[in-house]
Formats: C-alpha cells, sequence, structure tokens
C-alpha cells in the first residue's frame, strides 16, 4: 500500500509517459486495491483475537471506524489543499500531496506491526499445530455453507449503482450505515476456527462484491431500458435487503464461541 501510494505520488504525467501513465495509474491504484483487502481483514482478526471476553464485536467496529475517520481526514487534505495552492496547482501537481502522505502513514503502520505479538488465539493454534498449509482450499471445502451466507448477506449493501444517488443515501443513512458496519467485523470472524479465520473472513468479504457489486449496474440498465421506471431498481435493492433479512435469521449466533477453543467454533 506504501509503496504504490509513493510511486502514484511520483507518477509522471501523460505528458511524458503517454498512454502509460494512466494504465500504470490504474496499475498502482489496483495494487493498493488488493493491499487494503489483504490488510484490512487481518487488522480485523488481530482486533478481535486479542478482544476480552464479550468485547470481539466492539474491537473489529473499532479497526473499521479506521475507514470513515480515514474519509474525513483526507477530505479535510483535499479541502486545505486547494485552498492553500487554488484548483490549478491543485489539478497539476498537488493532488500527489496526499498519496506522499499515505506513504508516510503506511511507514508508520509497518512500524507499529513490527512491535505487535501475534495474537494469543493464534499463537495458540500454533502450539496446538492447527495449522494448514492450504487455508484457502480447506475453507472453501470446509465451510462453504458459512461462506455462500455471508457473500449474499452482505451484498446488498454492495449494490447500490449510481455515485449521485450512492452520496445521498450515505447522506441520509451515514449513521444507519456505519452501525451495521460495526458488526461487519465480528459475524464475517467468527463462523470459523483460527487455523481458517483469515481466509474464511477474506474470502466471504471478496465473494460479497461479485453478486452484489460487479453486476448491479449491467441488471439496473436492464431493468431500466425494460420497464422504463427507476423504480424497478429500486425493487431489485429492495428485494436484496429482503434476501439479507432472510439470512441474518438463518445465521446462528456466535458471540460466546470461543476464539481460543480447540475445535470449530461454529458448524455448518
Amino acid at each position: 500500500m506504501g509503496v504504490s501510494s509513493l510511486l502514484i505520488a511520483l507518477l509522471p504525467g501523460y505528458a511524458r509517459l503517454g498512454l502509460a501513465a494512466p494504465c500504470l495509474l490504474i496499475l498502482l491504484r489496483c495494487v493498493q486495491g488488493f493491499s487494503l483487502g489483504g490488510e484490512s481483514t487481518a487488522a480485523r482478526l488481530m482486533a478481535m483475537e486479542y478482544a476480552p471476553p464479550g468485547r470481539r464485536a466492539l474491537y473489529g467496529a473499532v479497526v473499521n471506524m479506521g475507514s470513515p475517520a480515514g474519509q474525513v481526514l483526507i477530505a479535510l487534505v483535499l479541502l486545505g489543499l486547494r485552498g492553500a495552492v487554488g484548483e490549478d496547482a491543485f489539478a497539476s501537481w498537488a493532488w500527489r500531496i496526499p498519496f506522499a502522505i499515505g506513504f508516510g502513514l503506511a511507514i508508520v503502520g509497518y512500524v507499529l506491526r513490527r512491535k505487535v505479538e501475534e495474537s494469543p488465539a493464534f499463537r495458540e493454534a500454533l502450539h496446538r499445530k492447527a495449522t494448514t498449509d492450504r487455508p484457502l482450499a480447506t475453507v472453501l471445502k470446509t465451510h462453504r455453507g458459512h461462506i455462500a451466507r455471508l457473500t449474499f448477506l452482505w451484498a446488498a449493501n454492495i449494490a447500490c449503482s449510481s455515485w449521485p444517488l450512492m452520496l445521498l443515501a450515505m447522506v441520509l443513512t451515514l449513521v444507519a450505515d456505519y452501525i451495521e458496519f460495526g458488526v461487519l467485523a465480528a459475524i464475517f470472524a467468527e463462523p470459523y476456527p483460527t487455523q481458517l479465520r483469515y481466509s474464511g473472513h477474506a474470502s466471504a468479504y471478496t465473494f460479497t462484491n461479485l453478486p452484489g457489486g460487479g453486476p448491479t449496474p449491467f441488471v439496473a440498465a436492464l431493468l431500466l431500458d425494460w420497464t422504463g421506471s427507476p423504480w424497478s431498481i429500486a425493487g431489485l435493492l429492495a428485494a436484496a435487503y429482503v434476501l439479507s433479512l432472510v439470512l441474518i435469521a438463518c445465521t446462528p449466533e456466535t458471540k460466546d464461541v470461543d476464539f481460543h477453543g480447540p475445535t470449530d467454533p461454529a458448524h455448518e
């Protein structure tokens, strides 16, 4: 993440590199996205595995607060930069400054991570030799039900298809949105044993973007073409949330499972 941010800050523009400049920018942004996907899961799980009894969801929610806090901070930085250097200078070169700042923050995060020991639950799993060389393949084989349920449970939150409408919805429902974001870490992590927890959480959280985020704009355009009414898209989203509610009702409660236990904390 840090290296990608620094390279974006230093990337020559179209005048020097031609078409390679936007292509490299997209590639570096993709690397940032892959990095975020891996690190966000790791951060949630480490916080939850360190949490005292009855506080796992709270610790996971605190980690998730980094996302809205970061959005607020970057908005303030962008506003400050634009006001300080002007719109032309911002579009020309000052937009690179936040990426350079991101590189500095990544160094801080790296130093902190180097000083943090592995969680007690993970060390206990190593002591019991409860590990696997193929965690992703194992979790997809042994926990298909959990992954499928969590994938479609969260898909509705990914499905909003239009930026202006999405912005309006976020402004109007921001509090409710972040309340549900607060339970994400716990509900995606608790069904799996320690040796599969990272792969299970990451798989379900990644897969939920496939049915929820990927085809939604195309399906919405098709519905609008067929019906001529935006209410058909609203109906699609409402159906997705009904499905989420059904899956929530079918999801077993896992708040009292022991992360340090020798067996699977939740079964299919």
